[in-house]
Formats: C-alpha cells, sequence, structure tokens
C-alpha cells in the first residue's frame, strides 16, 4: 500500500546512492507480513469472541471499516479487567496509527510536489504546513452528519481497493516495460554495487505484480457484483 501511495519511494530518495536498499526492502517485506499476520490473529480472535459472545455467525459481528474499530472493538474491551485501561491503550494507539500514517502520506505528495516546482523547496515548511491544514479541512467534513458517506467515498475511490490497485499496475507498467525492467536492474545493480542475481524481481516486474494486481481487481469487481 505504501508503494502504491508513493510514500515508500518518496522516503527512499533521502537515502545515500550507496544504500543497501535491498536489505531493507526485505526486511520491510518481512516486518509488514508478519505485522499483516499478527494483526489478523489479534482481530479474529476478538471478532470470535464477539460471535460466540452474541451467539451470532462471525460475519455478523461487523463488516469491517468503521464499524470494527468503533463498534465492534470497543464493545470487546468493555468486557475485559480493567476495561478502561485497554479502552485508553486502544484509542491511543488509533491516534498514534493515525498520524504516523499521515506523516509519511504527507510526504509523499509534499516530494512529489516540490519535484514537479523546486520553486517549492524553499518554503518547504510553510508548504507541508499548507498541505496538513488542507487536509485537516477536509477530514472537518468527515465529521458532520454525513461524514460516513463521505469517508467511505474517500476510502473506496482514493486510498484503497481499485484505485490503489490502478495505482500499483501501472506504477509496474511505467517502471518495466516504459523505462526498461533490465535496464532498473542494472541501477539497482550500480547502487548496490554488487552483481547480485535479481532477475527473479524483473519477473515481478515484467509480470507476477501487475498480473496479480489485475487479479485481485477482477476478484474485487466480481465480489462486489454480488
Amino acid at each position: 500500500m505504501s508503494i502504491g501511495l508513493g510514500s515508500l519511494v518518496s522516503l527512499g530518495s533521502y537515502n545515500k546512492f550507496r544504500h543497501n536498499a535491498f536489505r531493507d526492502c526485505v526486511a520491510y517485506a518481512a516486518v509488514n507480513s508478519a505485522t499483516s499476520l499478527f494483526g489478523g490473529v489479534v482481530i479474529f480472535s476478538v471478532l470470535g469472541f464477539m460471535a460466540q459472545e452474541m451467539n451470532v455467525p462471525i460475519d455478523k459481528v461487523a463488516q469491517g471499516g468503521p464499524g470494527l474499530i468503533f463498534i465492534a472493538y470497543p464493545k470487546a474491551i468493555s468486557k475485559m479487567p480493567i476495561a478502561p485501561m485497554w479502552a485508553v491503550f486502544f484509542f491511543l494507539m488509533i491516534l498514534v496509527l493515525g498520524m504516523d500514517s499521515e506523516f509519511v502520506n504527507i510526504e509523499g505528495v509534499a516530494c512529489a510536489l516540490i519535484d514537479l516546482f523546486p520553486g517549492i523547496q524553499r518554503r518547504r515548511e510553510l508548504f507541508v504546513a499548507g498541505l496538513c491544514f488542507v487536509s485537516f479541512l477536509v477530514g472537518l467534513s468527515m465529521i458532520t452528519q454525513g461524514g460516513m458517506y463521505i469517508f467511505q467515498l474517500f476510502d473506496f475511490y482514493s486510498a484503497s481497493g481499485m484505485a490503489l490497485l490502478a495505482v500499483a499496475v501501472w506504477e509496474c507498467v511505467a517502471l518495466a516495460w516504459i523505462y526498461g525492467g533490465m535496464e532498473h536492474l542494472k541501477n539497482v545493480q550500480t547502487m548496490l554495487s554488487m552483481k547480485c542475481k535479481l532477475i527473479p524481481f524483473a519477473v515481478c516486474w515484467y509480470v507476477i505484480t501487475p498480473g496479480l494486481c489485475l487479479l485481485c481487481s477482477y476478484l474485487y469487481l466480481l465480489n462486489m457484483n454480488h
């Protein structure tokens, strides 16, 4: 997701030319996968507990999204020992998660615009403050009476799902088929100062990654029709 949004690319641009980006990519993929597995265990253990308590199928507890965070989880936390303490920890986690997500997302937008308009660099702090203020104004619309509908529109069409998969596909097309996957492979080998066997990565850029994204898009649309 961070790759599709441009956040990782923006943060990576601050590395030195000879930085071992290969090691960072492997570590990022491993930590990301491990975190997803851990998060899945935590989420479904809570949903399973709630389903048993309510005596309903697990898919009836919550449909995901805001309902999972603000309805299902608080209800489960209220049944834990020392519930107020866990409630504070839970919502503090949500706050920190939202803040650190905004750090990298704002950086991704700022880097892209500064690359297009280098003159902004002289007033970078003011420019980033302006981006934060605009984001704040947009966020205000999501706490109105109909804010949930606005939130879902933004969530569906700009930050996840088909929109993000489309961005990922076109990133692969631009990198592998327009710039040239093998040319990019040479660039990586030059930066790493090593002739490592990175051909499997080129295969991912050319075929596997865009193919999987298109398959996910197809399944996503198929699920929407049902």
